[in-house]
């Protein structure tokens, strides 16, 4: 449902109904990196035993993926390890609701979209603390504004520039 790529030219791929993340080498070949088939659960571990419910989003930041999936949790996978730890969610660091996207910046601090909140939210790298980058929480259309005074209605995509200027895109408004 969800790749994205490394600077070395590997993709990694979220596999949602697979409830595993692959990774495709620059030179093509494809492993599962972790999770184990078809068994869709929240568990933290090593390769197989670090598994996942439904990943939906995956990014990429300097050996490191995060992953999004329905447990409400945000997962980090060590790319070298294979190790899959919980980031933030669930009372961890904050909550994680709704479907939505993932990006990070370039110190390493991940956006992600609150669907159902109608919110952006950002954990930051270092603590792991969820806050509200943008969104009040009321749907709408309100543009041209900064932080949470903005409105959405079903923010769903994410991307994080060379600048650190984060897009969104929404579902309902077309934008």
């Amino acid at each position: 449902r969800s790749l994205t790529l490394s600077p070395a030219g590997a993709a990694y791929i979220a596999e949602n109904t697979g409830c595993t993340v692959a990774e495709v080498t620059a030179g093509g070949t494809l492993s599962t990196l972790a999770g184990t088939a078809l068994t869709c659960a929240h568990g933290n571990g090593i390769g197989p035993l670090g598994t996942f419910q439904n990943p939906s989003s995956v990014a990429f930041f300097t050996g490191t993926l995060y992953i999004r999936d329905a447990s409400h949790f945000l997962r980090e996978l060590t790319i070298a390890t294979a190790d899959v730890q919980d980031k933030a969610g669930n009372g961890i660091a904050g909550s994680l609701d709704g479907p939505g996207d993932l990006a990070v910046d370039s110190s390493g601090n991940i956006y992600f979209t609150d669907s159902t909140n109608q919110m952006i939210r950002k954990v930051d790298q270092a603590t792991a603390a969820v806050t509200t980058a943008a969104g009040s929480g009321a749907t709408g259309t309100t543009d041209n504004v900064i932080g949470v005074q903005a409105t959405f209605d079903l923010p769903y995509g994410i991307a994080v520039d060379g600048n650190d200027y984060v897009f969104i895109v929404e579902h309902n408004n077309d934008k």
